[in-house]
């Protein structure tokens, strides 16, 4: 099941994909428009009704009660008679739903109406569903071709297995990879709020939406800072050859060594190295996706387009493994050294 999205029988994803595609290519996607939840719900043939049910065994080919009174909730597509699912089996009576409707309501909560869906799918064959939302708090919005977007993220699980998040990342979720990776960097970073199912979503509280607002205006505040730092350190292009050197090291006797001497893993520990210290020093110059300049950003953007989209991956699906290999955290060594020997110099 690619990127864990819950995939109908029809062979389509349970997914939406405002403007931009995902990685997996899944889902409905609208280029030309802002959507809001209920045509994007429709698009991406996502309209459910939710209620609670008794939970039953089958004995002899007849249903029969559980007598722990325990609840499993019920799914129903709106527009598919064919689409009923069933989540859970030991929740409460008291368990509340948290549909996409009422992760919308809480967006709307938050920032306000009028916003437009940036994503929203469903993920491990219906049990959890998440929502994401550009937020207004762009940083480096006024900067010449350098600009952050951060996402607000709505998700939670069907079958008790979890709360109702809301995160404030950079990371736009369209699978359960991102979802995982944008949990975990607001987590880390303590941008993450939580509401349990034994209360309904709208009933959160109004300090729990302040709180939300106040992450991402710190997050914004976070981000211009460090641009505002790298912005303001000058590089030579000796300089800078020197950091994308101790990024990518190969040693010296490697270096001494004549490439036909090599042994298979020395050539290619040595290619690698090679290799990514010139697509590095190409992109600082002539990247087409964000300003150009001898300082300490640039090349700080250098790394991190690199890292995210260039470095190289094992597998068949190169494209899959890269996302993956992004998402999880496996691309941030190369950034974070990146930015610790910039900040050094």
């Amino acid at each position: 099941m690619p990127a864990n999205l819950e995939i109908r029988e029809d062979g389509t994803a349970a997914a939406f994909m405002g403007r931009t595609p995902g990685w997996h290519g899944l889902g409905v996607v609208v280029e030309d428009q802002d959507l809001g939840i209920e045509e994007a719900l429709l698009l991406a043939r996502m309209r459910y009704e939710f209620s609670l049910t008794p939970t039953y065994v089958v004995v002899d080919g007849t249903p029969v009660e559980m007598t722990n009174g325990k609840q499993a909730v019920l799914r129903r597509n709106l527009d598919d008679d064919n689409d009923i699912r069933a989540f859970g089996g030991a929740l409460s009576d008291r368990y509340k739903v948290h549909t996409l409707l009422d992760q919308w309501g809480w967006i709307e909560d938050i920032i306000g109406e009028g916003a437009s869906v940036e994503t929203l799918g469903n993920l491990n064959d219906g049990a959890s569903s998440f929502v994401t939302v550009k937020l207004p708090q762009s940083a480096l919005a006024e900067t010449d071709n350098d600009q952050v977007s951060m996402y607000l993220t709505v998700s939670t699980a069907h079958d008790g297995s979890a709360s109702t998040k809301a995160s404030v990342s950079a990371v736009r979720v369209v699978c359960s990879n991102t979802l995982g990776a944008a949990e975990t960097q607001a987590k880390n970073n303590n941008r993450q709020v939580s509401v349990r199912h034994n209360i309904e979503l709208r009933e959160a509280s109004k300090d729990t939406v302040q709180k939300v607002l106040r992450l991402a205006d710190e997050r914004a505040e976070e981000v211009t800072a460090l641009y505002s730092t790298l912005k303001a350190i000058d590089l030579s292009q000796e300089d800078s050859q020197a950091i994308i050197n101790s990024v990518f090291y190969i040693p010296e006797d490697l270096r001494k060594m004549n490439y036909d001497d090599m042994t298979t893993g020395q050539k290619r520990q040595f290619s690698l190295a090679t290799n990514a210290r010139t697509e590095v020093e190409s992109l600082q110059i002539l990247s087409p996706y964000r300003a150009h300049g001898n300082d300490g950003w640039s090349l700080y953007q250098a790394f991190v387009e690199y890292a995210d989209y260039y470095a190289p991956v094992k597998g068949k699906d190169m494209d899959a493994r890269r996302a993956e290999r992004v998402l999880m955290g496996k691309a941030d060594e190369v950034k974070n050294k990146a930015l610790d020997l910039i900040l050094a110099g």
